[in-house]
């Protein structure tokens, strides 16, 4: 279904296409200031209503993520400070490290496991010098 350019250009004028960007972005701002974030072209209906509805179920998956966070995360820090050499202990710390290169670019971890490794060699400037400082 085609539409006609004048259909186009009223519908622009409709949603404000045809303002300046800086216009549309702080019409966008002030309406979302006031919890009015249009309506959804997918469910043709207010975007604030969808959010309302979908809150509680993001809620509890927050809740329930974070408690289990805590829960892994405390006993797993414990063990990592206390015993900081140990096998297990460096296997969580690797662990650690994967999120974190693995965002941007799925080949970071490799090379971070690998650029790591000479760190734990007792030779290296960096690692005599923390050891004379403790």
């Amino acid at each position: 279904m085609e539409t006609t350019i004048e259909e186009r250009e009223l519908l622009r004028e409709k949603l404000g296409l045809n303002d300046a960007m800086l216009t549309q972005f702080l019409r966008f701002v002030g309406n979302a200031i006031r919890g009015d974030f249009g309506v959804s072209y997918q469910f043709k209906r207010p975007v604030a209503m969808i959010l309302g509805e979908r809150m509680p179920a993001t809620l509890e998956l927050a809740f329930v993520s974070s408690i289990l966070a805590l829960v892994a995360g405390i006993p797993v820090g414990v063990y990592t400070a206390l015993r900081y050499d140990s096998v297990l202990a460096n296997c969580w710390k690797l662990s650690g490290l994967r999120p974190v290169t693995l965002r941007s670019n799925p080949m970071r971890f490799p090379a971070a496991s690998a650029s790591a490794a000479p760190l734990r060699a007792r030779f290296l400037p960096s690692r005599s010098l923390s050891s004379a400082m403790s």
